[in-house]
């Protein structure tokens, strides 16, 4: 079982992983070698969506809008 270099990503990305391969791989196993707690695992899937994060979303969505308007002029589309 190899997560391609996820152990250098932070906790969040490491439980998306997680959740990812849950049905493939053992939950308690994934913990164990992104080195995170199956506790914290199962308390992130059931808490919602904090406001940062949210916020951070909306503005990923902008840039990623602005960054294709812009590929777009400079092609001339």
């Amino acid at each position: 079982m190899t997560y391609g270099g996820v152990l250098r990503e932070g906790v969040a990305m490491r439980y998306r992983v997680i959740q990812e391969h849950d049905r493939r791989d053992p939950i308690r196993l994934m913990c164990r070698a992104l080195a995170v707690s199956p506790a914290g695992y199962y308390a992130g899937r059931s808490r919602p969506a904090s406001a940062r994060s949210i916020q951070t979303r909306r503005l990923h969505s902008v840039i990623r809008m602005i960054h294709q308007e812009s590929w777009r002029a400079s092609l001339g589309y």
